[in-house]
């Protein structure tokens, strides 16, 4: 059964939290870094850095397992009904950890930056944004069509058991 816009949601998705994952380690090693200097001497707010470190070891945990469940959505993207309802949890947890990530990286606008850094976050969550509308219309969807589906099988049925006519 074809589930287009879950697919086209799984990669959407696993292209921005793919590419939000690595760009917040870059983060991460930039912090440390900053961290390191502080270390030797150089004039920096310490607490304010263990804690920017704190939020983006946060977010890169919550990106690793919005990533990990966008994935796993590829296995039953176009299966079964039965695996799709089947796998429904793991859509659903996808859902809210792309909301989480979406959530974050909105808020991490708001601390401020590059304006290019705030225009790519921004595309980011808008992406996740899409992905999670393009889920939530295939689930809610899913009814109907496995209720056409099955009509369809009973027309198919129903028509090769009627009696030739002569």
């Amino acid at each position: 059964m074809k589930r287009v816009g879950s697919l086209v949601g799984t990669i959407l998705a696993t292209i921005v939290n793919g590419a939000q994952v690595i760009l917040n380690a870059y983060a991460m090693v930039v912090v440390f870094t900053f961290l390191s200097a502080a270390s030797t001497g150089t004039e920096l707010d310490a607490p304010l850095a263990v804690m920017t470190l704190g939020i983006y070891v946060i977010l890169e945990l919550f990106l690793i397992v919005a990533f990990i469940l966008t994935c796993v959505n590829f296995g039953h993207v176009f299966g079964s009904p039965e695996k799709y309802a089947q796998k429904k949890g793991v859509t659903i947890a996808s859902i809210v950890f792309n909301f989480l990530v979406m959530l974050m990286l909105i808020i991490a606008v708001f601390s401020g930056g590059a304006i290019s850094n705030i225009i790519i976050t921004l595309l980011c969550a808008l992406a996740l944004l899409a992905t999670n509308i393009l889920y939530i219309v295939d689930l809610s969807l899913e009814n109907k069509r496995v209720a056409r589906l099955n009509a369809q099988k009973e027309q198919i049925a129903s028509s090769t058991n009627e009696e030739p006519k002569a």
